[in-house]
C-alpha cells in the first residue's frame, strides 16, 4: 500500500481524516489506524474511498495493491 499517496490525495481534496472517515462510514480512530498502516482497509472501504477521492482503477491498484 502507498499510504503516503492516499494521504496526499485526501489532503488534495481538502478532507480531514475525520471528514473522510465520516464519508466512508468508519470511526476517525479506525481510519487513522488504517491510514497509518496499523490495519488494512477492507474492500468496501477501498470502494468508498475511491468514490470520495475520485480514484481511477489504476490509482486504486497503485495505492491499495502495490507492495
Amino acid at each position: 500500500m502507498d499510504l503516503k499517496e492516499l494521504k496526499r490525495r485526501r489532503i488534495n481534496k481538502d478532507l480531514s481524516q475525520q471528514e473522510l472517515a465520516n464519508k466512508i462510514g468508519v470511526d476517525k480512530m479506525t481510519y487513522w489506524r488504517k491510514e497509518n498502516g496499523m490495519r488494512d482497509f477492507n474492500r468496501t472501504e477501498i470502494e468508498n474511498i475511491s468514490k470520495v477521492l475520485g480514484l481511477s482503477p489504476i490509482d486504486i491498484k497503485l495505492i491499495f495493491f502495490n507492495s
